[in-house]
Order: C-alpha cells, then structure tokens, then sequence
C-alpha cells in the first residue's frame, strides 16, 4: 500500500496489477480483466482461448515447434500467453502464487483460481439460485435511503450477471421499482406512466429516484420549520345543577393570548347557531338549567371579562368509552401462547393474524375429542415479530380460541422434547442445541413463541469491552486517550460512544511502543501558511526487504498544518530525486512555494544536487547543529510514531516483516483520517 497522495508510491502505479491475497476474489477478477486488456487485448484473449503453440508437418505428422524454429510472427503470436502469465504470476501474493505455480499456460492459471474460489459448475449453479431467491425477494428496507438500497441492489446484480444471469435494462427498471416502498407509490406510477422503461437507464433511474428522495427531505425540513408551540386539548365535562362546570386546557404561557381568542370567537359562533340554553319553570318560578344529552364548556381568560360565571352552550352526544389495560394484556398475553398437546395430530391455530405465508384452502375437517368437527380453512407459518419462521405448516381452524403445537409433528420435523415439573425443552437432534424453553403453568406445558428465537442464533450485541479494544485495533492502536477525543466530538463516522481507559495498553502495544515522557508542545505557531518550513528525515535500513524492494523511509512534515508524507526508497542516494518530484508537485498542487527546508547532516542532504537544487528554486536549507535531533523534533517524532504503529501492527496482525512499508502506509492514513490540527480547522493540505 501507498501513500494515497503521491504517483510514486508502493502499490499504486496504474501500471502495477491489483495484489490478489485470497479475498474478494470477484472483485479482483473484474479488475485483472480490465488491467490485462489496457495492457494488450491479445494477452487477455490466450487467457481466455488458451496459448497460440506453432506446430510443424513432418512424416510422423504434426509435432509442436521449437521455439528456436518459430517465425517472428509465431514467437509474436506465442508470446502473449507469456505475457499474460507475467501479469497473472505479479498480482498474486505467495499462497496463492503456490497455488499455480505448476501451471503451464496463463488459461490454466485462471481457470485454477476461478475454480478455487468460485468453485466448480454444480457450486456456481448453487450459488446462483440462491442469489436468484435473494434477488426475488429483495425489498427497500425501512428507512433505507436510495443510495444504500442501489448499493445493495448493483452489488448483487454483479454478482448474477457474473455467474451468468442475463438481464435486460427494462427488467432491471422494474425491479426497482417493485422494491420501493408504499411511501413512493406517486413517484413509482410516474415513472411507469411518463417514462419508457426500455430505454431508461438504471443509473438515470436511481438518479430520478435521489432527486425526489432530496425533495422530500427538504419538504419535511421545511414542515417541522412552519409548525409552531403545541397544540390545544379541550375536554368537556356534564355540567350538574347548582354546581359549575369545570374545563381543562392545556397551553404554552407564549400561547395565552392566541387560546384566549380562539375561545372568544368559538363562543360567538356558537351563540349564533344555538339557542338560549335556559328555560323558565313555573312551579318554582325560576330560570333553569336545559337537561341536555352534553354540555361544552370555556373559561374566558381575556381582561375583557368582568363575569366569572361559566355560560353553557349546547352540544350533540359524545360516547366514550375506555377499557381496563390490565384485562386487553391479559387478553393478549392469552392469544400468543401455544400449548404443547400430545394428543393433537397437527399443529393448529383460529387466528390467521398468528400465521404468516397464510393460504386459504379448503383442506377438509378436524375432529375434535367429544366428536365436532371443525372446517380446515387454510394453512401458513408461524412467525414472531422479527418475522423470522419458526414452526411451518400449520392448519387454521375455523372457532378454534387456543393454538395448538403437536409433539408428534415436532419429532417428525427432528426436535426432541424433554419434559420437567418445571418446563419442557425443545432441541435439535442433529446439533443438540435448544431452540425452544416452554413454561409449565396450571399443569399445562406452553410455549410463547411472539418472543422466542431459537438459542442458537441469540447474539450478544453489546460487548463494551470488546469493542473498545476492536476500535484500539482498527485506528492502527492509537492512544486510548485520542480515541476518546475523537469519540466525545464525534469525528469519526460510526466510531461508538464508548469511554477508552488511559490505563489499559495491550500486549501488542507493550511490545511495539517503548515509554519515554514526550517533549513541551509549543505554545505559538511559528509559521503562517503551508509550505513555508517542511521538516525531512530519512529512516532505516530496514533488516528485511519490503514487498516494493525497498529499505528505506523518506518522511516529509510541513510545519504549519502538520501534514505528513512518506516515500520508500531501495537506497539513500534516491533521496534527492524523490524531493525533487515532491517539491514540484506540492508546490503545483496547492500553488505555492517552499520556503525553508530542515534536516539533519546526512549524505543524503548535505550534498551538492541538494544545494544546487535549493539555490535555483530559492529554498533556504537549514541544517541541524551537530548531534542535536531535538532541533528537528517534528519529523523526529513523527517518524517514532510510525515505527511503533508499524511494529504494533505486525505484532497484532502476525503478519511477515516484508509488509513493513504497508503497515506504515496504514498507519500513517488512519493518522491522517483522525488527526485534530492544532493551528485551525482550514490547515489541512
């Protein structure tokens, strides 16, 4: 791996072919191909047809050629399958070079490693329907948004098209739209009804499909924006002679006013279309209250009120009613539990809402132990709410108010049942995992199976102290300190809120990181802009060769922003010929100069191309005093930082020593991806 920023770097020339170490084989495959026909269309063709061999007629008939008797247009024919075998032999790391190394011709190389890990027709053709099933149930999920469903959505097209599936872009299109969710009903029928699908393109498609999906989110932004305070409840209460008719409101203090008005208005309107809610008794000679079926009520709040006496306004009947919690759980709790019954010949249910894959078929009758009989109206799944199956086939029987689960079906379907004075246990015969717990209650082995999940697919989703160590390991074993910062600001996407200890320090780290107390950070900023002092050094040899052939490291710090490059070298005295393109490409990529360079006394600075090179371009060299490396404390330091990481990763990973130069490529772009400069949030180059 190379550093991403520079041409010159391990493992990113366009001219170099894509390693291949065991992983990701489709992928790999795509690109070989296209990296083998930028090369030469006729090396891909022996890969595919299979080598050109000259042959010769003699009196024994056709014999193969020497190559010392092959023409030029023969040796040029013949040597395309040479060359694809070179290409094919440098992509490959060292297992699976091992793995084709007796191979004779660039077809059979390929034809290895496709059936090594794709595996042979009657896998492919396995592999095939079951991304087809996949493919036909494939649905938006909730909350999904467009560019995660496309991703899902092309990743495994890719993978049918590749084990041979053919598709048309009209079936695609529709596809795609048969997997949206109700929520795009309006824009489904619009596409199907403005647009000819035969034409339409799949990314034009999903490009539709993302500028609605923006629309949409800018409509409810600006929904949630226009809604202001809360709103208002009324509720009224039967107003009872000689007593006064209470009302409760609830309202914002910021929201008097408004309610204030509102009631006054409602008032008069009512008042218009009622009559006098009074009437005069002349037993009694008095002014009474109209018995109405209900009564409206409102405490005016507004100072223009002088009486506090409540006026009742006529209103039509309102019913309502409401219903004890405790009885609709009970209730509930009743209809989802399945009783185990030895006597029962077939798993059976009355509720179709308990079945899932329901089918309504007439399937004959059920007799039941005093002789009635019962129709048979269907037969589904049983399913629990994260709609996972757990028991098939089962029969809806029409009246029937229990769900029944047969022993006699579950032993034929491979469980064993054990049975307590406690509970009953269901298990796999095969694998000897329990799938399902059921309770003894009144003498009667039940079984809830809304929230029973076979055991065996239970996972632990959170394990804290795991996971702190896995992200330890995958920011290249930072310290437990910064991982803590880049947790509590949130500026690593998906990194959890989690609290990393100071204290703990894993084995890799103990043998890769040496402890030594670190210098005083500065307290002023000693340059204004990028480019304007860069700190360089150069480190090893290293005791073993990089997969790059290289044995040395160039490390690169600009002073302001801290950014950091890396460039491996195969010996020293490349040293200056890498500078030399690093000056011109920083200063044409970020369009200024370099101001000042700082570096120690080595031969491979302090020579004359160095001084040359800095007299013509303007650029003061500072050099170190004599055995003084704090004076270049920066790339010092940074240069520390990626040996330990290096180490610590190798250390973790077990990896070979020869991955060295890939490890500090890895450990210097997580540095990069987590880094918090110091000087301002605009530095970074």
């Amino acid at each position: 791996m190379a550093n991403s920023n520079l041409p010159y770097g391990e493992g990113v020339s366009i001219h170099r072919p894509p390693i291949f170490n065991g992983e990701n084989y489709v992928y790999w495959k795509i690109r070989m191909r296209i990296f083998i026909e930028a090369i030469d269309i006729a090396a891909w063709d022996a890969i595919e047809n299979g080598p050109y061999i000259p042959v010769t007629k003699d009196d024994d008939g056709k014999r193969e050629k020497h190559w010392s008797e092959w023409s030029d247009d023969e040796r040029k024919r013949a040597q395309y399958d040479y060359r694809a075998k070179n290409i094919i032999t440098s992509a490959l790391s060292i297992d699976e070079f091992f793995r084709i190394s007796q191979c004779k011709s660039a077809k059979e190389m390929w034809d290895t490693l496709q059936v090594t890990h794709e595996g042979t027709s009657d896998v492919k053709r396995s592999r095939k329907h079951t991304l087809i099933r996949e493919y036909e149930l494939l649905r938006m999920n909730n909350g999904e948004s467009i560019s995660d469903f496309q991703k899902r959505f092309t990743h495994l097209i890719n993978h049918l098209v590749d084990l041979g599936r053919k598709f048309e872009e009209e079936e695609l299109n529709l596809k795609v739209l048969q997997c949206l969710d109700r929520s795009w009903k309006a824009k489904v029928t619009a596409i199907e009804e403005s647009k000819d699908l035969t034409s339409l393109t799949l990314a034009t498609l999903f490009g539709k499909l993302r500028e609605h999906e923006q629309k949409l989110h800018i409509f409810e932004e600006n929904e949630q924006q226009d809604k202001k305070g809360k709103g208002v409840s009324l509720r009224a209460l039967k107003s009872i002679k000689g007593k006064e008719v209470h009302e409760e409101s609830s309202s914002e203090d910021s929201e008097i006013e408004n309610f204030n008005l509102l009631v006054k208005k409602f008032r008069k309107f009512l008042r218009k279309k009622r009559n006098s809610p009074y009437k005069f008794n002349k037993k009694t000679n008095k002014k009474e209250e109209a018995r109405k079926k209900a009564y409206i009520a409102w405490e005016d709040n507004d100072s223009s009120t002088t009486s506090d006496e409540f006026e009742i306004e006529e209103k039509k009947l309102c019913l309502m009613a409401r219903a004890d919690q405790d009885t609709i759980e009970c209730l509930r709790a009743k209809s989802l539990l399945w009783y185990l019954d030895s006597g029962c010949s077939r798993h059976m249910a009355g509720d179709p809402s308990k079945l899932s894959s329901l089918k309504l078929k007439n399937e004959g009758f059920v007799t039941y132990g005093d002789n009635n009989k019962r129709r048979i109206l269907g037969h589904g799944n049983i399913g629990n709410s994260s709609s996972l199956t757990l028991i098939e086939n089962v029969l809806l029987v029409e009246g029937l108010k229990h769900n029944l689960l047969s022993i006699s079906q579950l032993s034929d379907k491979g469980f064993k049942i054990e049975f307590d004075n406690t509970c009953c246990l269901i298990c796999d015969k095969k694998t000897k995992e329990i799938r399902f717990i059921g309770k003894r209650i009144d003498n009667i082995y039940m079984l809830d199976l809304e929230n029973s999940i076979a055991i065996s697919n239970t996972k632990c989703l959170i394990t804290k102290e795991d996971n702190i160590w896995l992200w330890h390991r995958r920011a290249a074993d930072i310290h437990m300190d910064h991982l803590n910062k880049l947790s509590r600001k949130e500026l690593v996407i998906g990194l959890p809120k989690l609290k990393f200890s100071k204290e703990k320090l894993c084995d890799a780290c103990q043998k890769g990181k040496q402890v030594k107390a670190s210098f005083k950070s500065k307290n002023q900023i000693s340059t204004t802009r990028p480019l304007q002092l860069i700190h360089m050094d150069l480190f090893g040899p290293s005791r073993t060769m990089s997969l790059g052939e290289n044995y040395y490291g160039l490390v690169i710090v600009d002073d302001y922003s801290r950014f950091t490059w890396v460039m491996f070298l195969a010996n020293k005295n490349e040293a200056f010929h890498a500078f030399k393109k690093f000056a011109k490409l920083v200063q044409n990529e970020k369009n200024t100069n370099i101001t000042s360079i700082r570096s120690d006394h080595g031969g491979e600075f302090q020579n004359i191309m160095f001084q040359k090179f800095c007299k013509e371009h303007g650029i003061n060299h500072n050099l170190l005093a004599p055995r003084t490396p704090q004076q270049n404390r920066v790339v010092e330091r940074k240069n520390r930082s990626l040996e330990e990481l290096e180490r610590t990763m190798l250390n973790e990973t077990k990896l070979p020593k020869y991955f060295w130069a890939d490890a500090i490529n890895t450990s210097l772009s997580c540095v990069k991806q987590s880094s918090d400069p110091a000087h301002s949030k605009e530095n970074t180059l």
